[in-house]
């Protein structure tokens, strides 16, 4: 008996009746079968989900030589295949099947012997790069995938208090990102806001007045920098980027209210911070960036802590630089603990650790804006992690701005990469749920980490012991 000869039309008719019965037992079968093709526009655009790694409706096919599929498709068109574009120099077909249906379409056509691949027709973007003059030191932002955040949007004035020793306000690469009061007159010598603070035009300063051993809390505008400290966390939030200057700011658009609660030595006290986190609260915070930590836990703090977070403001605090049990605030309940990584993804070995850390960040040879005369300096320490995250939580705000406080936390935490997964799968209390990836936390990831079951702590102190070199 003569064997049929085996064409194209018979190849594709194989795969046509695998999908059927594939389909067929798929519950959108029916509404598919109803549907009429998918209008793509009148400019053939791509159908893209907001965050969708590929195209809508859309596979991409290579048949074997002497396999055609134009005048197929067109008998088949009952089951919702369409040609969109042939690619004759490399043999691949992009087809469109029906929304929802990409990876079954994907699956058939590979199993098939005609086939030489399927995919899907994934998304490609640009990698915004800024062009600031130290980026190519500054080899933290794209360890946490920035460039990646930044191509999908800048942070648009997201408002990020800095509680630190102040901030050099003329720096060249920190002028423009300051706060401005709107309730405020500059230089008038009046409270033109009713807040009690008069001229509190970028911030305020809480601070202990010292007569000998006799001290009071008392609190001005004076915002200088005498430390250095502020001026390094504010330039990794939001030093002014792609202006062809200076360092890259990790939020590229963020603005800083400056807090000062620490003095020339980076020393503070607990009443000074609780005072500062009720300012930053009460002026509009969104995140509040505490890089200082203290070893006693502290119902002041705790408060202080719990009334910012009650106003909708997320804190994130440096976990501690002593390898040991993490520091107050960051063991607070209501605190984002986080803790320092290197650029081989491995946990400093000064960087504390405890039940409270939720995140990481690097925090080892980071390069930021710095006071007078060096304007930039490396720094290094669980005080540079922290405002990596902070950015990366104002620039989720710009991006998603309905979204609540927990909401924003647990998407810093589900966006992480599990670096340290071979020793420590999933949480742990070293790194957390793992090295902060800005970009999955802007994209989101369909599961959720659940919270840690261990009970919160309070207290504080700053976290100074950092090595220093110009850059």
């Amino acid at each position: 008996m003569t064997q049929p000869k085996y064409t194209a039309e018979t190849a594709l008719r194989g795969i046509f009746l695998a999908l059927s019965l594939a389909l067929a037992l798929s519950p959108v079968n029916t509404a598919l079968a109803a549907q009429p093709i998918r209008e793509l526009g009148v400019d053939g655009g791509i159908a893209l989900a907001p965050c969708s790694k590929h195209a809508l409706g859309q596979v991409v096919v290579r048949f074997k030589d002497g396999v055609s599929t134009s005048s197929l498709l067109a008998k088949e068109s009952g089951l919702q295949l369409r040609h969109l574009q042939e690619m004759l120099q490399l043999g691949a077909t992009v087809l469109q099947v029906p929304v929802g249906e990409e990876q079954l379409w994907v699956a058939t056509f590979n199993a098939h012997p005609d086939v030489v691949y399927a995919e899907l027709n994934y998304r490609v973007h640009a990698l915004e790069v800024p062009d600031d003059e130290k980026w190519p030191q500054q080899w933290a932002l794209p360890q946490v995938s920035a460039p990646q955040a930044w191509d999908i949007t800048h942070c648009n004035g997201t408002l990020v208090a800095v509680l630190d020793s102040g901030a050099y306000l003329e720096h060249p690469d920190l002028d423009q990102v300051w706060w401005d009061n709107p309730g405020e007159q500059p230089g008038n010598g009046v409270d033109d806001d009713g807040n009690g603070k008069v001229d509190d035009v970028h911030g305020w300063h809480f601070f202990q007045g010292c007569v000998g051993d006799d001290c009071e809390p008392r609190d001005d505008g004076m915002l200088d920098d005498d430390n250095g400290h502020g001026t390094h966390v504010a330039g990794i939030i939001a030093a002014e980027t792609g202006n062809a200057a200076g360092v890259a700011g990790a939020s590229w658009g963020a603005r800083v209210m400056v807090v000062k609660v620490l003095d020339a030595s980076g020393d503070g006290y607990y009443s000074d911070v609780a005072a500062g986190i009720r300012y930053a609260a009460d002026n509009g915070a969104q995140v509040i960036n505490l890089s200082f930590g203290g070893d006693e836990p502290s119902q002041l703090l705790q408060d202080a802590v719990d009334y910012a977070y009650q106003q909708g403001a997320l804190l994130v605090a440096a976990a501690g630089n002593d390898g040991g049990a993490v520091d107050y605030p960051g063991a607070c309940e209501h605190v984002v603990a986080v803790a320092a990584t290197d650029s081989h993804d491995s946990r400093l070995s000064l960087s504390s650790h405890g039940p409270e850390v939720d995140i990481a960040a690097p925090g080892e040879g980071i390069l930021s804006t710095w006071v007078e005369p060096q304007l930039y300096w490396f720094r290094r320490g669980t005080s540079m992690a922290a405002p990596h995250v902070s950015a990366a939580a104002a620039l989720l705000w710009s991006w998603e701005p309905e979204l609540g406080v927990s909401q924003v936390e647990l998407r810093l935490q589900a966006g992480a990469d599990d670096v340290n997964a071979p020793s420590y799968p999933g949480w742990d209390r070293y790194l957390g749920w793992g090295r902060l990836n800005m970009y999955q936390v802007l994209t989101g990831l369909p599961l959720e980490p659940t919270p840690s079951p261990t009970p919160p702590v309070y207290t504080l102190r700053l976290l100074l012991p950092c090595v220093c070199a110009a850059p």
